[in-house]
């Protein structure tokens, strides 16, 4: 037996880490751009070493997909890596990879550099409309409506200016509005009052000043609207001839649309002024609810004001008296709707035949008709009241427009209707066929009307 000892030594080498690239220097690219670039760590020694998480500091641009656990790399082992680059800013942008290693107990600190221009990129504003339409509306009635602006580039967007041109419409943009990519902003539109020069409509246009890298068209902005209700209101009688002990019946009467469907108006206020010594009180009749506070009369609709089919609101009813008075007036005074509601929108009244006198005339007395002002329509008579063949009717008017004469009954139906032509006139209308009763003779010009009352007997 051949027994062999063999003796030698070796010199430790350890470990020997290599890796690459040494930096990383990206092609400069817009900020709407992505990019990335691979690296690598290996062990070219011939024992292990160990290798820490890498770490990255710097700009938030740059991430990477490398492990954040310790590896021991042995001889020819690799680690691969990926390095993402996600422009959050414009300009140089730079970081550096911190790569620590270990080989036996010495320690050793890497540094990886990593580099990018980040350049501009696409800015496009978008509009959600490029009209807002807000219909016909009422005068007060305000509305609201938005408009949507919204970024539809990849980098930041600056609205420096928003310029509204026209009127009846603001707006609660504040500038300067800055727009990430992807970001929207609404814009509140809201309808003003503007009336200047009797206007019924208003437009406006919205134009934007941006940075954007195309302009968009300006938004029009559009408004119809109505102008609140006029109505007149006046007073008639039924007789105009009334003796001590008589009973009279003084109506208070509406004219274009008062009293009638969807006017709008619930109640009516008004002041009469007249001598109680020669005209006491009775009653009222009418649709409405009556209150009555001396001179004061609130008429009250349910829910608006309604006519009795005379197309009268009331019929106020006055018991005749013998005294020492021979006149009286009876004012209408201090009309007011809704309450006086003194707003643009409400209802108004526009025209009024207010005022009668009541006058001592060849032993009886005699009410008789006035207008206050200088009305351009009015009946001066009615005679004889009453009647039995025939009744003539002087009137006046201020123009030279067709006037409509009707005779209609206590129901509302009319019973003849006629037109004259001329400027101040007398016209006699037959009524021998009528049977027996009370009945209105209704002018009417252009948006005025008036009426009396007549009796027919047999």
């Amino acid at each position: 037996m051949l027994n062999l000892f063999l003796e030698g030594f070796g010199i430790y080498e350890g470990g020997k880490l290599e890796y690459a690239p040494k930096e990383f220097r990206f092609s400069s690219l817009s900020i709407c751009s992505r990019d990335s670039a691979s690296g690598y760590i290996t062990n070219v020694g011939c024992d292990a070493l160990g290798v820490d998480p890498l770490k990255f500091i710097g700009d938030n641009d740059f991430t990477s997909n490398a492990t954040n656990t310790s590896k021991q790399l042995a001889s020819g082992d690799t680690i691969k890596y990926k390095v993402y680059l996600n422009p959050a800013r414009k300009g140089i942008r730079q970081g550096q990879i911190i790569l620590t290693s270990h080989i036996a107990s010495t320690t050793s600190v890497d540094t990886i550099a990593i580099t990018v221009t980040v350049t501009d990129g696409t800015r496009i504003l978008n509009a959600s409309t490029t009209t807002l339409n807000f219909g016909k509306t009422t005068l007060c009635d305000e509305r609201d409506s938005l408009f949507t602006l919204k970024n539809l580039g990849c980098d930041t967007l600056i609205i420096s200016a928003v310029d509204l041109q026209g009127s009846g419409f603001s707006s609660d943009a504040e500038t300067p509005i800055i727009l990430l990519p992807g970001e929207s902003k609404n814009i509140t539109i809201k309808t003003t009052i503007d009336t200047a020069g009797g206007k019924t409509n208003n437009s406006a246009i919205i134009s934007f000043k941006t940075d954007a890298d195309t302009s968009i068209s300006p938004i029009t902005l559009q408004r119809t609207f109505s102008y609140p209700k006029s109505f007149s209101v006046g007073l008639t009688t039924d007789s105009l001839r009334a003796t001590s002990g008589s009973v009279v019946v003084v109506s208070i009467t509406s004219g274009d649309g008062l009293g009638q469907a969807n006017s709008g108006v619930n109640t009516l206020d008004v002041d009469l002024t007249l001598n109680d010594d020669l005209l006491g009180y009775l009653k009222a009749v009418s649709p409405n609810k009556i209150s009555r506070n001396g001179g004061h009369l609130t008429i009250t609709g349910n829910p608006e004001l309604q006519t009795l089919p005379s197309g009268s609101l009331a019929d106020l009813y006055y018991e005749v008296f013998l005294t020492k008075d021979s006149a009286t007036d009876i004012v209408m005074s201090n009309l007011k709707l809704n309450g006086g509601n003194q707003t643009n929108c409400e209802p108004k009244i526009t025209n009024t035949n207010s005022a009668f006198t009541y006058r001592f005339e060849c032993g009886d007395h005699i009410l008789q008709r006035y207008l206050k002002g200088e009305a351009p329509l009015k009946i001066i008579s009615v005679r004889p009241n009453p009647a039995q063949k025939e009744i003539t009717v002087d009137y006046s008017t201020k123009t030279n427009e067709n006037v409509t004469i009707e005779i209609i009954d206590v129901l509302g139906n009319l019973i003849s209707k006629q037109i004259a032509t001329t400027t101040s006139s007398r016209i006699t209308l037959p009524i021998s066929s009528l049977i027996s009763g009370s009945y209105i003779i209704r002018l009417s010009q252009q948006d005025h009307t008036v009426s009396a009352r007549f009796v027919k007997e047999q």
